[in-house]
């Protein structure tokens, strides 16, 4: 992971994702070293945020900021207030910004696209799109992302 990390710098990348599985102890461990920030998908019901703890602890060992993002979230749901206020008491770190059960995640999958490229306007890419901004602003990348209707998406740096 190291090299293709340094490989990647090289190659001038900015922002690197690293999706592990949180079962995978070394991976994740491995992951968690290397990262300047962790984000933890977590589904808002019961079942998952109980596995947080496993996730969480690691991050704790080495000391990293973290935050829970909220995935698969059906707003009007009582489950969904929920599982943000048992995060919250665990001392858990929540992204203002949670991603929903939008069609077009699957779609995109489907695809082999993300959904910024597969539906460029949609509800799915704004919610990427403003979960990507809010991670720039902690980063201190500070960029403005921009996607245009040719399935294409630019990021233009600005010093706002």
């Amino acid at each position: 992971m190291p090299q293709s990390i340094a490989e990647a710098e090289r190659s001038g990348a900015e922002l690197i994702f690293i999706d592990t599985a949180a079962f995978e102890q070394k991976i994740l461990t491995a992951s968690v070293h290397v990262a300047d920030l962790i984000l933890i998908p977590c589904r808002p019901t019961a079942q998952d945020v109980q596995y947080l703890t496993a996730t969480t602890d690691i991050v704790a060992v080495h000391q990293k900021p973290a935050a829970v993002v909220l995935n698969q979230v059906e707003p009007r749901l009582p489950e969904t207030e929920q599982a943000r206020t048992l995060i919250t008491k665990l001392g858990l770190a929540l992204s203002p910004m949670s991603l929903s059960k939008a069609v077009a995640y699957q779609r995109a999958i489907a695809a082999g696209l993300g959904v910024t490229e597969f539906e460029p306007a949609g509800k799915a890419a704004q919610e990427v799109l403003s979960l990507l901004d809010w991670i720039c602003r902690l980063l201190y990348l500070s960029p403005t992302t921009l996607v245009d209707q040719s399935n294409q998406t630019t990021r233009r740096s600005s010093n706002a």
